[in-house]
């Protein structure tokens, strides 16, 4: 697991049955596990082998929103929204499977250079 970064923080910004469904479909556990794994698997797949190749990010947060929103990348936060897994995927085992694929598709951002923000957006997004 990767352990370079600093730690992972976790925002419930509102207590409602979308945040409720996603504690109990996908619990703190996975999260870390997922947010770990997707980390080490960013790095290998944009070939960021040392810590000197890295962007410097102490910290990465996930913010747990009541939106029906898509989940996004902002630098080195990643928001969530519930209601996403709750109107989707009311079978336990398929929220996870996109919880999981969602942050690794968003980990990748969080962690990908961008040119100091000159890229194109969709050349980041596109990778």
């Amino acid at each position: 697991m990767a352990a370079i970064y600093g730690s992972i923080e976790l925002y419930r910004v509102s207590d409602s049955t979308g945040n409720n469904s996603f504690s109990n479909q996908i619990g703190m556990d996975l999260i870390k596990k997922t947010l770990a794994d997707a980390t080490d698997f960013t790095w290998k797949a944009l070939q960021l082998n040392t810590p000197a190749e890295r962007k410097t990010i102490p910290t990465i947060s996930l913010f747990i929103e009541n939106s029906d929103g898509v989940p996004f990348a902002d630098n080195d936060e990643i928001h969530f929204n519930a209601g996403y897994l709750e109107r989707y995927y009311s079978d336990d085992d398929e929220a996870r499977r996109e919880f999981v694929g969602v942050i690794y598709h968003e980990m990748v951002h969080v962690w990908q250079w961008n040119g100091g923000g000159t890229t194109p957006g969709g050349l980041v997004k596109g990778v």
